[in-house]
């Protein structure tokens, strides 16, 4: 698979960034996305030194046309797409009883809104 290209959503951390780093081994191209510009670089050049083209993309997921910017900054780059892990997500770290409507909403759209583009 040295030509395909996969895309990693929550890229930056945790199990984004092992899968990431997994996928770098097995595909010529990475796309990794994430809000963390710092820690994305720091996996971007991992897997340049496993052997894989990065291309790091700071974003926020949630944000409107976020999906549709990944897929055209991937197709004007690399011009193709293989794979698509969606990790990215966002988990308020509270106690159940401290979660409110704006954070419970927030992480309900993050881990669960299906995006098309």
């Amino acid at each position: 698979m040295s030509n395909s290209v996969a895309i990693v959503t929550g890229a930056s951390s945790g199990i984004g960034k092992a899968t990431a780093l997994r996928l770098a081994r097995e595909f010529g191209a990475i796309v990794l996305v994430a809000r963390s510009e710092e820690k994305l670089g720091e996996v971007g050049q991992q897997a340049k030194a496993i052997g894989a083209e990065a291309l790091v993309l700071e974003l926020d997921w949630m944000a409107p046309r976020s999906a549709e910017f990944v897929v055209k900054e991937r197709l004007d780059r690399f011009g193709r797409i293989d794979a698509l892990v969606n990790i990215a997500g966002a988990v308020a770290g509270l106690d159940v009883f401290q979660i409110t409507t704006n954070n419970g909403i927030r992480a309900w759209n993050s881990n669960f809104t299906v995006r098309a583009g």
